[in-house]
C-alpha cells in the first residue's frame, strides 16, 4: 500500500527549502538566538495583532480583541525570557512600540472585509500541514477566497510595492487557495493580501491576486517533490548557498560558521525554547 504524503505548512517548506540546516535548527531543535533579533519580535508582533483582527473578524469588541492582542504578546515574551532569550528594553517598552494598541481599534474602523461573507475566521485546515488561514469566505464578487493578514510595525512606503510582489508570490500566498479549495471542494485561485502598516503612517490596504491554474499545479508539483524529500528520514540536511538576506545575516550564521553545528559550543549565542502549547 502507498504511504500518502505528509503536508508541511508554508512556513516550515519555505524554511527547509532554503536551508534544510536552518529548518532542522528552527523546527526541529527550537533553537532560538539568544538576543531577540527584529525577526522575532516582529514574528510575535504579528502573531498578536492576527489574534486581536481574527476577534474582530467574529464581531467580537475592540477592548477584548486589544486586551487579549495585549495579553498574547505579553505571554510569549516572557515565555522565550524564561528560557533564556533577552530582549533590548522591557517587556512594556517592547509592547508599546509594537503599535497593537493603537492600530488595532483602528483596524476595526477600517473594517477591510466589510461586505464578505466571511465562512472561516483563523480557521486550521485539519489536513494541511497547520495551516491557519485568516479569513477564507466569499468576497464581494461572491468569489471563493482566501486573505492573509499581514502586519507590518514599521514599512516605508519606498517598499511598500516590492514587499506586496514578494507576498504574492511567496509559497503560502500558492499554499493557501490550494488548500482553502480542497477543504471546500471547490477551486479557489483568489488570495487577498491584507497589509496593515503601523508607521511611519497607518494604512489598511486589501489587495486582491489571482493564482493562474497553471502556476497553481506548477507549485503542486513542486511542493509535492519537496514534502517528499523532507519527509524522507535519509534525506541529508544540506547547507545553502546563500547566508544574508536584504535583512542581513541569518540568525544561525554563528551556528555554522562559527560553532560548526556544535551543540557544546552554540549555547553561547542560543537557547532552546520549546513551542508554547497551544501555539
Amino acid at each position: 500500500m502507498t504511504m500518502e504524503l505528509p503536508i508541511y505548512s508554508p512556513t516550515r517548506t519555505d524554511t527547509w527549502d532554503r536551508c534544510s540546516i536552518l529548518g532542522h535548527l528552527e523546527n526541529d531543535l527550537h533553537l532560538v538566538p539568544k538576543q531577540a533579533d527584529n525577526k522575532l519580535i516582529g514574528g510575535l508582533a504579528g502573531r498578536a495583532f492576527a489574534l486581536g483582527a481574527s476577534i474582530i473578524h467574529k464581531g467580537g469588541g475592540v477592548e477584548d480583541a486589544v486586551a487579549q492582542a495585549t495579553q498574547l504578546f505579553n505571554d510569549d515574551m516572557q515565555h522565550y525570557a524564561t528560557h533564556g532569550v533577552q530582549f533590548k528594553g522591557s517587556i512594556e517598552e517592547i509592547l508599546e512600540a509594537s503599535g497593537i494598541h493603537s492600530t488595532l481599534p483602528k483596524y476595526a474602523l477600517a473594517d477591510p472585509f466589510r461586505g464578505w461573507t466571511e465562512l472561516d475566521v483563523e480557521y486550521q485546515l485539519p489536513n494541511h500541514g497547520r495551516s491557519i488561514i485568516d479569513v477564507g469566505g466569499l468576497d464581494l464578487d461572491g468569489v471563493l477566497s482566501v486573505a492573509d493578514v499581514k502586519y507590518k510595525r514599521n514599512l516605508d512606503a519606498r517598499y511598500e510595492a516590492s514587499t506586496i510582489a514578494e507576498y504574492q508570490t511567496s509559497w503560502q500566498f500558492l499554499h493557501y487557495p490550494w488548500a482553502y479549495g480542497e477543504h471546500k471542494v471547490a477551486k479557489c485561485y483568489r488570495m487577498y493580501l491584507c497589509l496593515v502598516t503601523y508607521k511611519p503612517k497607518f494604512s489598511v490596504k486589501l489587495i486582491a491576486h489571482e493564482v493562474h491554474p497553471d502556476t497553481q499545479q506548477i507549485w503542486l508539483v513542486s511542493a509535492r517533490a519537496k514534502w517528499k524529500r523532507m519527509a524522507d528520514p535519509d534525506t541529508q540536511l544540506e547547507m545553502a548557498s546563500q547566508h544574508k538576506s536584504q535583512f542581513g545575516l541569518c540568525s544561525f550564521y554563528k551556528a555554522c560558521f562559527d560553532y560548526h553545528l556544535d551543540p557544546d559550543l552554540w549555547k553561547q549565542d542560543y537557547v532552546v525554547v520549546p513551542r508554547r502549547q497551544g501555539a
